[in-house]
């Protein structure tokens, strides 16, 4: 659970080192459920991805929390 205020850190990249990701950025907008990316103009090709997320709470950075998810088109 992210404190009410806090920043949040995110990467999506599809390489598990996060050497290029393809969106960077700091992110207030969130719920429980979700992040927007409001005007990051992504584009995903299909593949696996890898996204990493963590709080900024007064100037401090928290762990990251990572995921990996597979993109794919209808």
């Amino acid at each position: 659970k992210f404190p009410k205020n806090s920043i949040l850190s995110k990467n999506i990249d599809n390489n598990s080192d996060f050497s290029s990701p393809v969106t960077n950025g700091n992110e207030t907008e969130w719920s429980a459920t979700s992040i927007s990316l409001p005007g990051q103009g992504i584009t995903l090709s299909n593949g696996t991805y890898y996204f990493r997320v963590r709080a900024i709470d007064q100037g401090l950075a928290g762990t990251y929390g990572t995921l990996t998810f597979t993109f794919s088109e209808p």
